[in-house]
C-alpha cells in the first residue's frame, strides 16, 4: 500500500492552556496528512518482481585475449632495481 501509493493519516492535536496554573484542555484538533509512498520500497519490488531490468549487478564480458603482464627489467642498473624494489614496499 505504502511502496505503490501514498496515503493519508488522521492526527490529533491537543491544545493546553497553562495560564492559570493547571493545564486544562481548550480544544482538540484532527488533521489529514498525506504520507507519499516509499520510493526506497519502489526500487525493491522493482528489483524482485522485475529482475532482469532492474539489477545492480552488470555482466562484463571479456572478448580479448590474455595479455603478457611481465615486464623486462634487464635493462635497468642495479641502483634502479633497488629504487623500484623500494617503491613497492612503501605502497603494500
Amino acid at each position: 500500500k505504502t511502496a505503490l501509493g501514498g496515503y493519508f493519516v488522521e492526527e490529533e492535536k491537543v491544545i493546553i492552556d497553562n495560564s492559570k496554573g493547571k493545564a486544562q484542555i481548550v480544544r482538540k484538533e484532527i488533521t489529514k496528512r498525506y504520507i507519499p509512498p516509499s520510493v526506497t520500497m519502489q526500487i525493491f519490488l522493482a528489483k524482485n518482481y522485475f529482475p532482469d531490468e532492474f539489477k545492480d549487478r552488470q555482466e562484463i564480458e571479456h572478448s580479448g585475449g590474455i595479455t603478457n603482464t611481465e615486464i623486462d627489467l634487464s635493462d635497468f642498473t642495479e641502483e634502479e632495481l633497488r629504487d623500484l624494489a623500494k617503491m613497492d614496499k612503501s605502497t603494500n
